[in-house]
């Protein structure tokens, strides 16, 4: 695209709480907004600069004004331009943003990506003493999912077992945010699954997580602080079960990259997967005219079916392949 303008800038949003994880806690969301216009259409994107990656408000924005001036930018052009960062997470999006509203389209049609009705998500509860987190998890009970943040420190099992009293029903995930020593770990994740734990989030540091192909996994293990985009998602295997997506620029590469092609052990083509999904402990990969089911630490091909599909989506408790409308089940 030729001649667009692009503005940046920092909106500050007060927190109604203070919001605590392992690393320290704020009381504000720090937002930029960058808008890219081609005169007649805006799009917009957004990022919160994190510490933890060495990012600011001024590394951010002077990131963004570095490329105002750059000719012919898009989506492909960008990647070139800027390193993933957040800067880049929030002129991606107005790009996808911009083009969707050109076009007509939705982001997701643009992507080529099939969407669900609905999706499930989860509540998380900062970073607390005991008490205080099963008085949030109590007001928040209807929740389906609860993600607590933990710190690493002795009061982490007391404040599991208040939330699970306190919320008997709700499915928990816990997220340490790389806070963990090895014998914190073995310690309690044996005994976590008692208490509705379903996965544990990042427990080691991103630099250590090596520890994790030598550990029982008896709860599914996620990534998140040590997968940032495609490239990191090789030294994953036999370390993690799962991906957060909620890492910005990991999720924009999926956009952007498409499925990485998995190698799957006893299947020396590899998968080149058309989609992907993660469900009941297996992942799940469409391929031509079968679906591949495949244990995910292992990557041991564990069943084929014949299903003709290009899209994957987990829904009502089931694995629904096949193209749009086509109904077929797995």
């Amino acid at each position: 695209m030729t001649g667009l303008l692009i503005d940046a800038r920092e909106e500050i949003w007060p927190l109604k709480e203070v919001f605590r994880i392992s690393r320290g806690s704020r009381t504000e969301a720090r937002v930029i907004v960058a808008t890219i216009s081609d005169g007649e259409h805006i799009g917009r994107g957004e990022c919160v600069p994190i510490a933890r990656y060495y990012q600011s408000t001024e590394s951010v924005l002077a990131q963004i004004e570095s490329i105002k001036r750059e000719k012919n930018l898009d989506r492909h052009l960008l990647r070139k331009l800027l390193p993933a960062s957040a800067a880049r997470n929030a002129l991606d999006c107005a790009l996808w943003d911009l083009e969707a509203k050109i076009s007509g389209q939705r982001v997701w049609e643009l992507a080529n990506i099939p969407i669900v009705p609905e999706v499930e998500t989860s509540f998380t509860i900062s970073l607390d003493a005991p008490a205080a987190m099963a008085s949030a998890a109590k007001e928040n009970r209807n929740a389906p999912i609860l993600k607590l943040k933990l710190g690493g420190d002795e009061l982490d099992f007391s404040r599991i077992e208040a939330v699970h009293a306190a919320s008997p029903a709700a499915r928990l995930f816990i997220d340490a945010n790389e806070s963990w020593p090895r014998e914190h770990y073995q310690k309690f994740a044996p005994v976590l699954k008692q208490l509705g734990v379903e996965l544990i989030e990042q427990p080691f540091p991103a630099d250590a997580d090596e520890v994790l192909e030598t550990l029982d996994h008896p709860i599914p293990i996620c990534a998140d602080e040590s997968c940032h985009t495609t490239a990191d998602l090789s030294r994953l295997t036999n370390r993690y079960e799962v991906v957060n997506e909620g890492q910005g620029e990991a999720r924009k590469q999926y956009l952007i990259d498409g499925t990485q092609r998995l190698q799957i052990r006893g299947d020396p083509s590899g998968a080149n997967a058309d989609g992907a999904v993660y469900a009941k402990g297996s992942l799940w990969l469409s391929r031509g005219n079968s679906v591949v089911r495949v244990n995910p630490r292992t990557g041991n091909v564990l069943h084929r079916y014949a299903a003709p599909s290009r899209y994957l989506v987990f829904a009502d408790g089931a694995i629904w392949a096949g193209e749009p409308g086509s109904g077929a089940t797995t």
